[in-house]
C-alpha cells in the first residue's frame, strides 16, 4: 500500500511539473534554436521555421506535428479539415510540419490526406531541438500561435474537442 501511495506521489508531482514546465512558455516566442529550424517545402527547398512563422503574421497559427504513417494523425486531420471550412476566410493559418525521415512518403502522405495548408518536412538534425523544447512525447501534436507569433498554448487540443475551437475563437478575437 505505501508502495502504491508514493506511486501516486510520484506520479502527480512528475506530470505537475511537466505541465508547469510546458505553461512557463505561454505567452513567449519559440527559442532561437526552434526558430533556425530547417525546414523542406514540398519541391525539397530549405527554409526556416522563423522564414515561415515570419511571413504568417497577423495570423492564428495552428500548428500540427503528424507523420505520413501515423494513423491517428490523419484521422484528426479529417477534423482539421471540418476546422479550416468553419474557420474560412479568417486569420488563421494550418501549418503542418511533419517528422517523415523520407521525402517520397511524406508526399505519398500529402496525397492520400489531402489537406489545405501550409506543409514543411522538418530535417531530421532539427526535429530533437523541438522535440525538447515543447516536451513532444509523440504525434500527433498541436501547438497554438497567436497572431504575432507568441505561444498561445504550447500543447492544444486535438482537432475532434471542443477545447480547440474554443481556444481558436478566442485567438481570433483577440487584437
Amino acid at each position: 500500500m505505501k508502495q502504491l501511495f508514493l506511486f501516486i506521489i510520484l506520479f502527480s508531482f512528475a506530470s505537475g511539473s511537466f505541465s508547469q514546465n510546458l505553461k512557463s512558455l505561454k505567452g513567449i516566442a519559440f527559442s532561437d534554436e526552434v526558430l533556425n529550424s530547417v525546414l523542406y517545402k514540398t519541391n525539397q527547398e530549405k527554409t526556416t521555421l522563423r522564414e515561415v512563422l515570419t511571413e504568417s503574421k497577423g495570423n492564428a497559427i495552428l500548428v500540427d506535428f503528424w507523420a505520413s504513417w501515423c494513423g491517428t494523425c490523419a484521422r484528426e486531420m479529417e477534423f482539421t479539415k471540418e476546422l479550416q471550412k468553419n474557420y474560412q476566410g479568417q486569420k488563421i493559418v494550418f501549418l503542418f510540419l511533419s517528422t517523415d525521415t523520407d521525402y517520397k512518403q511524406w508526399l505519398l502522405g500529402l496525397g492520400r490526406i489531402n489537406i489545405d495548408g501550409k506543409h514543411y518536412r522538418i530535417e531530421e538534425a532539427s526535429k530533437k531541438n523541438i522535440k525538447t523544447y515543447l516536451k513532444i512525447k509523440g504525434i500527433p501534436y498541436y501547438v497554438l500561435l497567436d497572431k504575432e507569433g507568441y505561444i498561445f498554448d504550447p500543447k492544444a487540443s486535438w482537432p475532434h474537442l471542443e477545447k480547440l475551437k474554443n481556444e481558436i475563437d478566442v485567438l481570433l478575437k483577440m487584437e
